[in-house]
C-alpha cells in the first residue's frame, strides 16, 4: 500500500482549491451537509480506485441527491455495525460494576483495580470497533449495500486479515490530527475549518488502497 501520497494527492486535482473550499462550506451545513460531503467522498474513493487523474469530483447540483443518499446509506451501515458492539461494551461495564459490588468493592484499591481493568478492556474494544467501522466504510463504498454493517463475522475477519495496514492507517490519521491541531493553533484556528474536508480526502485515499487488499473484492 502507498501511504505517503494520501496527504498530497488532492493538490494535483484540477481546481483543487475551489473544490476543497466548497467542501469546507458543505461541512458547515448542519446535518444534511455532512451526509452530502460523505457521499462526495465516496465518489473520490471510487475515482481513486479507477485511477482517475482528477479524483476530486466537481460540485454540481445534479449529484447532490445521489451524494446525500450515499452518505445516508454509509451512515446507516456504520451505525448498524456499531450499535450491537456498543451494547456489549455497556454490558461489560455493567458486569464490572456488579462484580465490584458483590465483592464488596467499597475499598479504594479494589475499586481502582476493577476500574482500570474495565477501562483497558473498553479501550481495546473501542479500538477494534473503530477498525471494523473502517472496514464497513470501504465495503460500502464498493457495494452501496447497507447490510454490510450487519456482516459482523466478515467484517472482523477482514480486520484480522488486514490488521497491519489498518494500524498504519490509524496511526497516520492520529499524526495528521496532531499536526493539524498544532498548525491550527498557530494559524489562530483558520486551519480547523479546512481539517474536516482534508480528513475525508485522506480517508478516501486510504480506503481506496485498502479496498485492493484480499477479501474486500468478495
Amino acid at each position: 500500500m502507498d501511504y505517503g501520497n494520501a496527504f498530497v494527492y488532492m493538490f494535483s486535482s484540477k481546481e483543487w482549491i475551489k473544490k476543497m473550499v466548497l467542501g469546507t462550506a458543505m461541512a458547515l451545513v448542519p446535518i444534511l451537509g455532512q451526509f452530502v460531503l460523505i457521499g462526495w467522498t465516496l465518489d473520490v474513493l471510487r475515482n481513486l480506485k479507477q485511477k482517475d487523474p482528477d479524483p476530486l469530483p466537481e460540485w454540481t447540483g445534479d449529484d447532490f441527491a445521489r451524494w446525500l443518499g450515499r452518505g445516508l446509506g454509509l451512515s446507516v451501515a456504520v451505525v448498524t455495525f456499531l450499535l450491537p458492539v456498543i451494547v456489549v461494551a455497556v454490558i461489560l461495564w455493567g458486569c464490572g460494576a456488579i462484580g465490584l459490588s458483590v465483592l464488596g468493592g467499597d475499598g479504594e484499591t479494589l475499586g481502582g483495580v476493577v476500574g482500570l481493568c474495565m477501562a483497558c478492556i473498553s479501550l481495546i474494544l473501542y479500538f477494534i470497533i473503530g477498525l471494523g467501522a473502517l472496514v464497513v466504510f470501504v465495503r460500502y463504498a464498493s457495494t452501496d449495500q447497507i447490510d454490510v454493517g450487519l456482516e459482523y463475522v466478515k467484517n472482523f475477519q477482514l480486520v484480522a486479515a488486514n490488521i497491519a495496514p489498518l494500524l498504519i492507517i490509524v496511526v497516520s490519521v492520529l499524526i495528521m490530527f496532531l499536526v493539524g491541531a498544532i498548525v491550527g493553533i498557530l494559524t489562530l484556528g483558520v486551519l480547523f475549518l479546512v481539517l474536516p474536508i482534508y480528513f475525508y480526502l485522506v480517508l478516501a485515499y486510504f480506503g481506496a488502497q485498502l479496498s485492493k487488499q484480499p477479501g474486500f473484492a468478495e
